[in-house]
């Protein structure tokens, strides 16, 4: 009876692991893309920003 339930603790502690792997690995993954995109937005406004002012010193 006793192997049983630690076998049976292995196993929940495994999908508990596993499940706890996947959600922060997605959550890096949301959190990276989420900063490389707010880093390319940052990036494109300054690119729109310079050119914009290209231009107006040009004219």
């Amino acid at each position: 009876m006793e192997i049983v339930l630690s076998l049976e603790n292995r196993r929940g502690n495994d999908t508990l692991f596993r499940s706890w792997f996947l959600f922060s690995f997605s959550f890096i993954i949301l959190t990276q893309t989420k900063k490389i995109n707010s880093l390319s937005i940052l990036y494109w406004n300054q690119a729109k920003r310079s050119r914009y002012q290209n231009f107006y010193s040009s004219t």
